[in-house]
Order: structure tokens, then sequence, then C-alpha cells
């Protein structure tokens, strides 16, 4: 007796080839309740051994589709018999693409990710095998196509798979089909697996894991970007500090020159006239009191006094410029001691020329007196110290003359 032939898995679930997990589930649990032996028995409606079958071949079928691995095996060794394209008998069947347009095939794997690059692995591997199929019967050549590879793979290897099944361009000719369809189909097939590529790629986790990485490279390249251009600013700063020390710094070596330059010239000169002036009044209004002698160290330090303050005085203006040059800036600026004093002189006049004049004589007039009493007494010891050498030397070339003399 010949055996009978098993019936289509989703013929017995009673669903189509493009049914879902869930549907697949659901259509299997309404089933599994309805062809339970003991149920059938108690209704009659069918004997036990029968019901027993009926019940055997359910879970079989649902053992099978609802492992996406058994049931992708399945489709290719069982295509649909309503598919034009699997009506030749010597066609290598085509399988179902569309169940693989979800996330269902690989999200139920208790490693997603080893599971996306597994399955769609084979997917395309089956792919190319059809194509090889065909290509063989043609008498054409065709390359292996670049493995989806893994997590790990590189970049390289990345885009020369995606670069391939995106332009994927099939070698079958559909000779089976009328001639007005073939290239419909052909564009239709070369489509599908475009599109299932296409798919894929926006899952593969790669992409997204690279984006990140890129992002990160991104992030780490700005922040040493900044940091380089932050250190550059940070040199070209201090250089400019630097330079800005520098100008600060001659600003105020000139300046302070352009001072006491006149300063030092006024207080010598004002110095020597009193003395000349002191010296001719002691001739003129004591010439008879040879008794009364006056220190030169307290001339000096009368004199000085007076030509230091009054030396003082005159040069405030100077004083003035420059001290408003070198506490310049970036709210007041000038062009230089004629900008700084003509500036000065139409804002204040004359009053601001002599800003500060007393404080700056009280301060010298003791400076210069010390300095001058310092003068006069060192004169007189250095002159005392000369006359006494002076007489030692000629005392001694006296007595020397004079043994010479005694000797002769």
């Amino acid at each position: 007796m010949a055996k009978p032939k098993k019936r289509c898995y989703y013929e017995v679930l009673g669903v189509s080839r493009n049914a879902t997990a869930d549907e697949i589930r659901c259509s299997y649990l309404h089933l599994a309740l309805q062809l339970h032996p003991d149920k059938q028995a108690a209704s009659g409606t069918l004997s036990t051994a029968d019901a027993t079958v009926a019940f055997q071949e359910l879970l079989e079928a649902y053992s099978v589709l609802s492992d996406p691995e058994k049931r992708d095996c399945y489709d290719t060794e069982h295509p649909d018999p309503g598919n034009s394209l699997s009506r030749s008998s010597d066609f290598s069947p085509f399988f179902d693409l569309s169940r693989f347009f979800t996330c269902d095939c690989f999200h139920r794997s208790t490693d997603p990710r080893k599971a996306f690059y597994k399955v769609y692995g084979g997917v395309f591997s089956k792919i190319h095998s059809q194509e090889l199929y065909f290509a063989r019967k043609l008498g054409l050549g065709l390359d292996p196509p670049p493995p989806i590879g893994n997590l790990y793979c590189s970049d390289a290897q990345l885009r020369a798979f995606y670069i391939h099944w995106l332009g994927f361009s099939t070698v079958i000719d559909f000779d089976w089909l009328d001639e007005e369809d073939r290239f419909e189909a052909r564009s239709s097939w070369n489509g599908m697996v475009r599109d299932l590529a296409a798919f894929v790629k926006r899952m593969d986790w790669r992409f997204f894991d690279n984006d990140i990485r890129r992002r990160r490279e991104r992030e780490e390249y700005e922040k040493v970007r900044r940091r380089k251009e932050r250190e550059e600013h940070e040199k070209a700063r201090e250089k400019e500090v630097a330079e800005n020390k520098e100008i600060a710094n001659m600003r105020k070596y000139w300046s302070t020159l352009a001072r006491d330059v006149p300063f030092a010239g006024l207080m010598v000169t004002f110095y020597e006239a009193l003395k000349d002036l002191t010296d001719f009044g002691k001739q003129k209004l004591l010439p008879s009191r040879s008794d009364l002698h006056v220190s030169n160290s307290f001339e000096g330090l009368i004199l000085g006094g007076l030509a230091g303050g009054l030396s003082a005085y005159l040069t405030t203006p100077f004083d003035v410029i420059k001290t408003r040059l070198q506490v310049q800036g970036s709210i007041i600026r000038y062009n230089g001691w004629s900008d700084a004093l003509r500036r000065t002189w139409m804002t204040e006049g004359l009053n601001g020329m002599f800003k500060g004049s007393i404080p700056r004589v009280i301060w010298y007039i003791p400076a210069s007196a010390l300095t001058f009493m310092a003068v006069e007494f060192l004169r007189d010891h250095f002159k005392e110290k000369t006359e006494d050498d002076v007489h030692e030397i000629t005392s001694l070339s006296l007595d020397t003359s004079s043994k010479i003399q005694e000797a002769v």
C-alpha cells in the first residue's frame, strides 16, 4: 500500500506562506483545542487513531514553522505550488523573501545580534545559490559575493557586501514565462533582493556602532582641535602680553628719562647758581668777617633743598605726562608725548599740567638737600686728604734734596 502524501505545513495550520510568527502561533493554539485526541474521541468525529495522527501532524507543522531556521529550510525544499516562478521542472526553487522584511526572524533569539548575521547570511547565500544554479545552466561564470561578516568585520568588508547586494542584478532569464512577462519578472526579483538588502542595512548594528564610533571620533577630534586652538590662542595672548609689556617698559623708560633728565639738569644748574650767588653775597656783604665760617655741608643742605624743590616744581608737567602714558588703558589711550600733552592742556589747562606739584616738591626738597649735603661733605673730605698728601710729598722732596747736597 502506497504511503499517503504529506500535506503542506501551511495547509495543516491553515495559514498563508506570508503569515507572521504571531499568526502561526494563534492558529496553532486554536487548532490544538479542536484537534486534541481526547476531544475528538469524546465527540465521535474521528477515531482515536485518526485524531492522534491529525494532532501529531499539527504538532510537527508547528514545530517547523515556529522556528525561523527550520521554516527557511522548509520553504526552500517545499516551494509554493501556486508561485509561477516554480513551475519549471528544471528550476531550483525560489523561496519567499517577504517574511525576512521583519525583525521577528532574529529578535526571538537569545542573542539577536548573532542571529541577525546568521539568518541574513543564510538568506543571501541561498539567493546566490539560485543565481549559481541558473548561471551554470546558461554557461555563465559567477563570482562569489562578499560575505555578510559579523559584528567585528572591517569597514571595507561591510561596504563591499552592501555595494554588491544593493546593486544586485539576476542572471535568471525566466524563460518559462511568456516573453512579455520576463522583463517584469526580472525587474521584480531584482527589486525584491535590493529592497531586502536595504532593509538589512537599516537594521545592521554595525552601522549604528560605526556611527557611534565616528561620532566619538569627531567629538575627540573637535576636542583636540579646540584644545590646540586654545593653546595657540594662549600662546598668542602670552606673546601679545609680552610685547605689550616690552612696549610699556620702553614707554616707561623713555617717559621717565624725559622727566628725570630735565629735572637733574635744572637741579644742578640751580644749585651751582645758588652757590655762586651765596659766595658773591659773602664777599660783598661780609668782607671783614673772616672769623665767620659756614660749613660747605650746611650750605649744600640748604641750597640743595632749594634747587631740588624749584626743579621739581618746574618739571611737574613732565611727571604728569609720564604718569598718564604709563597708566593709559583700553578707555584712554595716547599717541605719544605730544598727544598726551595736547589733550591734557585742552581738557585741564595749566592746573592739569601742574597737578601733584606740591607732593612732588615736598618729596624732592629733603631728597635733594641730603644729596648735596653729602656731596659737599665728601668734597671737603677729599680736598683735605689731597692737601695733606701734597704737603707730605713736598716735605719728602725737600728732605731728599738736602740730603743729596750734604752728600755732595
